[in-house]
């Protein structure tokens, strides 16, 4: 005797199952693209980190030159008595700082070209733009819904569900299928049967409702998960947009209040000086505010590049 048999799942199982294996496939493809968006971010800081140090450099080498000229001033000055010794040493002493400091800069600018190398290669040690791309300048606009983290959290909750579906499923009759078939010796006709078995689920509370219980628990946590971390980006995204704000105010007043001001200051103490007038000490100090006010200015827009950084992990939509 030969016997087939087939129990059909109960309910909607096979379905609700599929559903499982969907939102599971799903979440698995936003966490690849959550990492991909996390390497993206990375490799954006590492560039920064490189055009910050190379960025400074290039004012340091500014401030050099002025310096330079300054002391050549000073030295011409000195030989008609219309300048301190104590100038001179002053204007030596600076040129020392500022090479020492070009020599830190240049060298965190190397290493710096070398982590980003691990991600970028060749690119890394390609010449940097004069000004930040447009990636590091403009604000993007949009909201978190995209973000793959919460495409995670979504595909989570939906598998929780369906698997609520699946332990719902237990409470629903299976049928069952089986088919005989007999072969007889002689002359006895063979046989062949068929039967149909309906098996209904009796004392569902004790076996069933736990499990159906578990998977709503997890249901239930799966959505607090997602809310949770909603809030927390879009409270991020908040954050971030408010420093920017703030970042693009103080950038304002150094663009047009703070340097110019102190670039008058330091072009009146030279025309004094190339009247007769001025002293060199005032000149040095002037000359000196002004480049600490553009260093002040490039350090807040690589800050602010840095905060663009985050929002746009937030934010930016993949293409």
């Amino acid at each position: 005797v030969v016997t087939l048999s087939q129990t059909l799942p109960a309910g909607d199982t096979l379905a609700h199952q599929a559903d499982v294996a969907r939102a599971e496939v799903a979440g698995q493809q936003a966490t690849v693209a959550t990492t991909e968006r996390q390497l993206d971010r990375e490799i954006r800081r590492l560039w920064l980190d490189v055009y910050r140090q190379v960025t400074l450099s290039r004012l340091l080498e500014e401030e050099q030159r002025l310096y330079r000229e300054l002391l050549d001033s000073a030295s011409t000055a000195y030989e008609v008595s219309e300048a301190s010794g104590s100038d001179l040493v002053r204007l030596q002493a600076r040129l020392s700082r500022i090479a020492d400091d070009l020599d830190r800069r240049r060298g965190e600018a190397d290493a710096a070209r070398a982590r980003l190398a691990r991600w970028a290669g060749e690119k890394a040690f390609l010449p940097l733009p004069e000004a930040l791309p447009d990636v590091l300048r403009e604000t993007p606009q949009g909201s978190i819904d995209r973000q793959p983290e919460l495409d995670r959290l979504r595909a989570q909750l939906t598998a929780a569900r369906a698997r609520v579906d699946v332990a719902e499923d237990q409470f629903d009759p299976e049928i069952g299928v089986q088919v005989g078939y007999g072969l007889r010796a002689g002359s006895e006709p063979n046989t062949l049967s068929a039967g149909v078995t309906l098996s209904l689920p009796i004392f569902h509370e004790q076996r069933q409702s736990p499990r159906l219980r578990g998977a709503q628990r997890s249901a239930q946590a799966a959505q607090l998960e997602l809310a949770k971390r909603a809030r927390d980006l879009a409270a991020e995204a908040d954050s971030i947009r408010a420093r920017l704000a703030a970042l693009d105010r103080r950038i304002a007043r150094y663009r047009s209040d703070i340097i110019p001001e102190l670039q008058q200051i330091a072009d009146l103490n030279r025309g004094d000086i190339g009247a007769g007038q001025g002293e060199f000490e005032a000149l040095i100090e002037a000359e000196r505010a002004v480049v600490n006010a553009r260093q002040e200015q490039l350090t807040l827009r690589l800050d602010r590049a840095d905060r663009l950084i985050d929002l746009r992990y937030l934010l930016e939509t993949p293409a």
